[in-house]
């Protein structure tokens, strides 16, 4: 009996992980959070001025999501002018993301991986790196970053950290 039980649980506890994603307001004026992805449609959220912060669950298994705030300097479901956050959260034993300029560029952004041990990236500029930031003028990779940790999140800084 406690064998089922404790198969159960696990499978409850398997089909239930989320990935935490907090987006932090630094660009002293107000901004709204902005959430899309393939597992749902599109969730948003007001940050307020300087230090707020809006945060969703998101679930896992999740692809393509977009993550970015504005000011209505690029309204739109995809961020269509906005500096962005772009993850995958499609494969359980990964996950991955990259800053994107591709869109455009709007505001400085920073993120990081929730449990400290993988690395995240910033974009300051315009001009900022492809190691960096996914810009339309190179196609190399290098501005994706992985991290292997379970159900990890990511914090998105606007206008740095």
């Amino acid at each position: 009996m406690f064998t089922k039980l404790f198969v159960f649980a696990a499978t409850a506890a398997t089909v239930m992980a989320q990935h935490q994603v907090t987006v932090y307001n630094y660009c002293g004026s107000a901004e709204t959070a902005h959430v899309k992805s393939s597992a749902f449609n599109y969730i948003s959220g007001a940050l307020g001025t300087n230090g707020g912060s809006y945060s969703v669950s998101i679930p896992a298994l999740a692809s393509s999501l977009i993550i970015f705030g504005e000011n209505g300097d690029c309204p739109g479901d995809d961020g269509p002018g906005c500096t962005r956050l772009e993850c995958d959260f499609s494969n359980p034993s990964y996950q991955q993301c990259n800053l994107s300029r591709v869109a455009g560029y709007s505001i400085p952004l920073a993120w990081s991986w929730t449990d400290g041990s993988c690395t995240g990236a910033h974009c300051e500029s315009s001009s900022c790196p492809p190691s960096d930031a996914w810009n339309p003028n190179s196609n190399d990779g290098s501005s994706l970053r992985q991290c292997n940790t379970a159900n990890v999140g990511v914090n998105l800084y606007l206008c740095g950290a």
